[in-house]
């Protein structure tokens, strides 16, 4: 609705304003002179740096479509004389040969820019904070917290891994298990035996009635 507009600021926010600025904050600190690309290379360190960023936040379904649109964004937002390469596979070959040593000057410079624009809250006390760790839940060593968290305030069945006992009761002996019947050996010839005595039958009827016949 029109009245709703009213007393709104109706200037269009340009985000490649805020992009520049951003990347500007970045790399204020890195010293990239040191980096130097090849004289007929199109790429300049800081357009690679801040086509890669793009390239990551891009909502592009696919690889190259990200770099199609982080290259345009890019060559916008740093204004470039020069546009950089179009080639999606150049600029993959340009990320593996300069990653490495781009990243440390980048880590360097982004420590710098920590230490002097977070000075309040860089350090805790007198130490300097690298990382956190939440899979270890320590406790100050207070009379209370010992008595309810130590270990010889817990059953055994607790302290071991096991499922807690209530105080006052003690836990169920385990039951032993029953050792399992091995499988009876089965011959491989199950008939052998059956066989041979049906083939000393047959001889001695056969000797049988030869005898009733020379009788």
């Amino acid at each position: 609705m029109p009245h709703q507009d009213k007393g709104r600021d109706r200037l269009p926010a340009y985000n490649h304003q805020a992009l520049q600025e951003s990347v500007d904050w970045i790399l204020s600190g890195a010293t990239l002179s040191s980096v130097a690309f090849r004289k007929e290379c199109r790429w300049s360190p800081r357009s690679l740096i801040a086509t890669a960023l793009f390239w990551v936040w891009s909502d592009e379904k696919t690889l190259k479509e990200r770099f199609v649109a982080a290259r345009k964004i890019a060559q916008r937002a740093l204004h470039l004389s020069k546009a950089p390469a179009s080639s999606y596979q150049a600029f993959t070959k340009m990320l593996r040969r300069w990653t490495a040593p781009l990243l440390l000057l980048l880590a360097s410079a982004f420590r710098q820019r920590m230490k002097q624009d977070l000075s309040k809250r860089f350090c805790i006390g007198d130490w300097v904070v690298f990382a956190g760790d939440g899979s270890r839940l320590e406790l100050p060593r207070t009379v209370s917290n010992e008595q309810r968290c130590s270990a010889g305030s817990r059953p055994a069945a607790e302290t071991s891994g096991g499922p807690a006992v209530p105080a006052g009761k003690k836990p169920k002996p385990k039951r032993k298990a029953k050792p399992k019947k091995k499988p009876e050996a089965i011959s491989a010839r199950p008939n052998a035996g059956g066989r041979a005595n049906d083939g000393k039958r047959r001889g001695l009827e056969r000797r049988n009635r030869r005898g009733r016949n020379f009788g």
